[in-house]
Formats: structure tokens, C-alpha cells, sequence
């Protein structure tokens, strides 16, 4: 899955008072609601004390996750971010989630409280996959058991408070078909196990993309 790349909480003022938004403040439900209009979704939200049917949709929860590449000794040390969204009987399968994301699974951790409201915008217990405040910089990951339900009802930016989105919309809100087709043009090697060099970890997972098989191996490989 790829970005949402329509709406960041962070850059864009769309339907938000003009006030300059803290990194250290939580972003809240108006945020939510501009991120949805910008998608042009219009979602029923409604609050968890009511009493929900069937027909309302299925509770999930949206884990947010840091990964953390210690072992690329070779490389910089980057951190990525992530939201997996789950149902809230299920936990992750962090084996399947460092194949997912290409990481060791060691390497994958929840976010403390800081980062949570620092890089995606939220208290815990508030967190959904969309309004996120770093969205673009964000991966959003929904657990493929939820395709068949009719509404997914996700945190929507204020305690105790969901919005009931379709998962097709929610998948086509977060996921993008195409590969990336702009890195930058910085050089530093780095070997696939293809075989290939690429110039940098952007063109290599450029490659990823179109073949989800190729991993980064040891420069030696290459050589």
C-alpha cells in the first residue's frame, strides 16, 4: 500500500481555522472531517455510547507503528511510520507485517505517546487511517479480513467518537495502484537481490513495488 497523497493534516488548511497547528498539540475530529471532504466522502460519525446494529458497521482499531531500519549498518538509519487497521478482537502478525514492510520484525514497534500525537496527530484511543498529521509520510495497512465487511467505523479524532467508511473507499483512499516514479538523485549503492545495484533505497523499492520478491541484500551480493 501506498500513501494517501490528496490531504496532510500538517500542510493543508482546507475547512481549518488559520492557526498555526503545533506539533506538540493533538489534532482533533475537524481534522478528520476535512480530510474525508477532501476525498469527497461523506462518512456518518457517530459516538460509541450510542448503540450500535449490524448495519452500522464493524469497530476496528488503527495501530500506529514505528520501524526503525537498525541493521542497514551500510546506510543511513531511516524511520518509517505506519497505521495498521485491524479488527479489535485481532492482533498483528508481526512476522507477516515485517514481509509487508520489508523490515525486521524487531525492527517494528508501537508509538509512544509523543510520536503519536507528534507524527500522526492523535491521543491514543482517538487514531484513525485518515487526518493523520503526517499522512503522506504515513503507510496505512487494512487487514484484508475487513474487505467483506459492509462499514468499518474508525477513530475519528476525539474519544469515544467513529466515522462508518466503506473498506472499498478506505482502501482506495490509502492505497495508490501505481509505483512511485520520482527519488532523488542522491547516491548511495545499495544491493537487491536481483542483482542489481540501485543508486539509493528510493529506486530500490521503486523495484519493489513492481516485483514484491526483490530484497536488499549484502553490497557483496552485487559485486
Amino acid at each position: 500500500m501506498e500513501y494517501l497523497k490528496r490531504f496532510d493534516a500538517a500542510t493543508s488548511h482546507c475547512s481549518l481555522p488559520q492557526t498555526v497547528e503545533s506539533s506538540d498539540q493533538p489534532l482533533g475530529k475537524q481534522h478528520v472531517k476535512a480530510a474525508l471532504q477532501a476525498l469527497g466522502v461523506t462518512a456518518r460519525f457517530l459516538k460509541c455510547g450510542d448503540s450500535f446494529e449490524e448495519k452500522d458497521g464493524l469497530i476496528v482499531k488503527s495501530i500506529a507503528l514505528v520501524i526503525r531500519d537498525r541493521k542497514q549498518a551500510e546506510a543511513p538509519k531511516r524511520v518509517r511510520y505506519a497505521v495498521a487497521v485491524l479488527a479489535v478482537d485481532r492482533s498483528i502478525d508481526m512476522s507477516a507485517l515485517g514481509v509487508l514492510m520489508t523490515a525486521d520484525p524487531a525492527d517494528i514497534s508501537l508509538a509512544d505517546k509523543q510520536t503519536l500525537v507528534r507524527v500522526f496527530g492523535y491521543s491514543r484511543g482517538c487514531l484513525g487511517p485518515i487526518g493523520l498529521r503526517k499522512q503522506q509520510a504515513t503507510r496505512v495497512i487494512v487487514d484484508a479480513c475487513l474487505k467483506s465487511e459492509s462499514y468499518l467505523l474508525c477513530g475519528a479524532g476525539a474519544t469515544d467518537e467513529v466515522y462508518a467508511i466503506t473498506p472499498s473507499t478506505l482502501i482506495g483512499a490509502v492505497e495508490d495502484e501505481d509505483c512511485p516514479t520520482y527519488c532523488a538523485r542522491d547516491r548511495w549503492p545499495v544491493c537487491g537481490s536481483d542483482g542489481k545495484i540501485y543508486d539509493n533505497d528510493c529506486l530500490l523499492e521503486v523495484a519493489q513495488c513492481k516485483d514484491p520478491t526483490i530484497e536488499k541484500t549484502k553490497m557483496k551480493n552485487c559485486i
